[in-house]
């Protein structure tokens, strides 16, 4: 076995130790998903479904980007 190998079964040992580990308190993998609210996230679609809104705007208003904004669309629409 050479040295590359294993330092590379060394480091991926001592990864997959980290992640056990995390994931037994409870740590979210990744990142967090943006928290909107619920009745204002329906108010603004309803906004930008009759128009009132462009999407940009319905995003700002929600503090959101873009496409933010269109996967909870969708996520709704799914519902």
């Amino acid at each position: 076995m050479s040295l590359y190998q294993k330092e590379k079964s060394y480091v991926d040992k001592r990864r997959a130790d980290g992640i056990k580990k995390s994931a037994a308190k409870g740590n979210y993998r990744g990142r967090t998903p943006v928290q909107i609210d619920d009745t204002k996230l329906i108010e603004v679609i309803t906004e930008y479904r009759s128009g009132k809104l462009t999407a940009q705007e319905a995003a700002a208003t929600l503090g959101v980007s873009r496409p933010t904004f269109f996967r909870k669309l969708k996520k709704t629409e799914n519902k």
